[in-house]
């Protein structure tokens, strides 16, 4: 929501201050964001010990994530030698930690943490060589959307200031995402019931179905809106780059799921892959169609990113096919990952 107001101002401030005091403004939050995390936000990163709950495995991988898993599970992660430990009560329970160790910025270097991030920097070399991970780092483009030279000209004519008001629309569908998140979450575990109640990472593949019509339906709106002012009207134009930013952030959010669920043992740098990819693809796309559209090839530049946007989305049917065998071949561990009856 904060990203979101701040994407509003941009405009004021670029006509206000200058283009280059956009940037200093939103260097300024970060560092003053990071500075409030490092010293306010409560340190995850510690060394647990393995922990029996109820005949289940509690275990915190070296990544700060923590899965309470079947015993038959666990042993997919950890050999049994290192899982007997689990059973060992003879050190009492972990004491609560108090607020100001909490929020300690330092608590000490963790049991291998001199090769977490070498390790962690392979697994994410790694990731790019499985079909699915490559698949899925692809379908976030975070396309970068011009609009002011649209919206200053004719035949709508919006004050140079006024042109980033029209990431306004970002809001609702920022909202709306979040609400299709929890019905996201019901189909999916409907679809569980219907497998004898295990779910299966490659069920969110098909909450993705809405959000890819959202996303290649609004860069061909936005496309044409831009391409033929007098025929569809800024209204059009805004409501192409509303059902863009609602796919974009449906398919992130479904995605990174999908990543977590498929490599639970691998979570962590593949989460990096799909986070930070989006954006380098963006970058090199998003610079290949602006001399399109300077050249006034708005319609075909952007459609060209829908085909290939609907091109890329088509390759999730043969993910969620044989998306467990391929898992299984890039060993993401857990073929299921919940069993519901449990």
């Amino acid at each position: 929501m904060l990203i979101t107001k701040l994407q509003v101002t941009v405009s004021f401030v670029a006509a206000s201050l200058g283009w280059r005091w956009v940037y200093g403004v939103f260097a300024i939050i970060s560092a003053v964001c990071l500075v409030i995390g490092f010293f306010a936000i409560p340190e995850t990163r510690f060394n647990r010990p393995i922990a029996n709950l109820d005949g289940r495995i509690a275990i915190t991988d070296a990544y700060g994530e923590t899965r309470i898993l079947t015993y038959a599970e666990a042993t997919l992660i950890l050999p049994e030698s290192e899982l007997q430990v689990s059973h060992d009560t003879s050190a009492g329970p972990v004491g609560k930690k108090s607020f100001l160790a909490e929020l300690s910025p330092f608590s000490g270097i963790s049991k291998g943490g001199w090769t977490n991030f070498p390790r962690t920097l392979l697994e994410m070399a790694k990731g790019l060589s499985y079909p699915a991970m490559l698949w899925a780092a692809l379908l976030n483009i975070a396309l970068r959307l011009t609009y002011a030279t649209k919206l200053t000209a004719a035949p709508w004519d919006w004050n140079a200031k006024d042109t980033s008001l029209i990431n306004i629309a970002t809001l609702p569908a920022s909202i709306i995402a979040l609400i299709t998140g929890r019905y996201n979450d019901k189909i999916v575990s409907y679809l569980a019931r219907r497998n004898n109640n295990v779910r299966e990472p490659e069920f969110h593949l098909i909450t993705m179905i809405p959000a890819l019509f959202a996303v290649t339906g609004g860069i061909t709106l936005y496309g044409a809106a831009g391409a033929y002012p007098h025929h569809i009207g800024v209204a059009g134009y805004i409501a192409g780059f509303f059902f863009f930013q609602y796919g974009f952030v449906c398919l992130l959010v479904i995605t990174t799921v999908y990543v977590v669920e498929s490599y639970p043992a691998k979570a962590g740098p593949l989460i990096v892959i799909v986070c930070c990819s989006r954006n380098l693809i963006a970058y090199g796309a998003s610079n290949g169609f602006i001399p399109l559209v300077e050249e006034d090839n708005y319609f075909f530049g952007y459609g060209m990113l829908a085909v290939i946007q609907a091109g890329i989305a088509v390759f999730g049917i043969p993910v969620y096919l044989y998306g467990k065998a391929l898992r299984r071949r890039a060993g993401g561990g857990i073929d299921h990952w919940l069993h519901l009856d449990s």
